[in-house]
């Protein structure tokens, strides 16, 4: 977690939102930040990039019966705004973007405790994913997220989308 965002949880740039009172947390809500600030929650989030999962978009598209939202739709959109930097999936392929204005990078670092983690996780047999947004395979098992950075640097909405007009 960017160290930085955890001066903005409960600030003056955090809206300071949390859920309705839930049956299955015993009556307790969950606090979400939401950025209160030129590029919104883009700029108070971990950087993760991750669509979820293409039965998600295939399940909303059935319950609000507009197919439009399902994944192979969906998909287009996700590519045209992404700019994949990834050394195993940069580029534009099945399930990326290239050019697009929101940059994909892998995390340029990995601390020790973090790789012996992966290490055990697969000696363990557990299954290992590469890129939990290629929707050829579930998104279950563990591996490295991809982050919305670009030379190490956030990419949020507003240095995205407004600065360039």
């Amino acid at each position: 977690i960017p160290v930085g965002l955890l001066k903005i949880f409960k600030s003056k740039q955090d809206w300071d939102y949390s859920t309705a009172p839930s049956q299955a947390l015993k009556g307790r809500e969950v606090y979400l930040c939401r950025g209160k600030m030129l590029g919104g929650s883009s700029c108070a989030n971990v950087m993760l990039y991750n669509r979820g999962a293409a039965q998600d978009y295939d399940d909303w598209a059935k319950i609000c019966g507009d197919e439009t939202w399902n994944a192979d739709n969906m998909l287009p959109y996700f590519k045209v705004h992404e700019d994949n930097l990834s050394k195993e999936n940069s580029g534009e392929g099945q399930w990326h973007g290239a050019g697009g204005p929101i940059s994909v990078s892998d995390v340029p670092y990995q601390n020790p405790m973090s790789a012996a983690f992966l290490e055990a996780a697969q000696q363990a047999g557990e299954v290992a994913n590469t890129d939990f947004n290629d929707w050829s395979k579930p998104q279950a098992g563990f591996g490295r997220f991809q982050v919305s950075q670009k030379r190490g640097r956030r990419v949020q909405a507003a240095s995205t989308y407004l600065d360039p007009v």
